[in-house]
């Protein structure tokens, strides 16, 4: 039976891979005992840390008929920032005003987005 520390949060945890020392002594240590390794959950990284394809989300946009639309409705800055970017963030003014316009108009929005991340 393996023991385990969990981090503050209880979001991760270390496994303990020393001899046992005795449950009193590895609880006083912070580590509990357990019969299997519980599954951690990854933390979703929020959108504005990701960065995004910008080839992609407009085949996505295309495939979805709703790429005409949208480029028709950007600003001209908009359009000019979106045709040098081989990628973009949200963390960028100019895209997060494009997406902010999208959004209500795209429930599905941050999964498409979360679909086009570059690695």
């Amino acid at each position: 039976m393996p023991y385990i520390k969990w981090n503050e949060s209880r979001t991760n945890y270390i496994v303990w891979h020393g001899p046992s020392l005795g449950v009193a002594a590895m609880t006083t240590r912070g580590y509990e005992k357990t019969d299997t390794l519980p599954t951690i959950t990854p933390e979703e990284v929020p959108l504005k840390e990701l960065t995004f394809s910008k080839y992609e989300v407009v085949q996505k946009l295309m495939e979805l008929g709703l790429w005409e639309n949208i480029k028709s409705d950007l600003t001209d800055t908009q359009r000019d920032f979106l045709y040098l970017a081989q990628d973009f963030k949200l963390s960028d003014p100019n895209f997060y005003a494009i997406y902010s316009r999208l959004r209500p108009n795209i429930p599905n929005i941050d999964i498409l987005l979360r679909e086009c991340v570059l690695e």
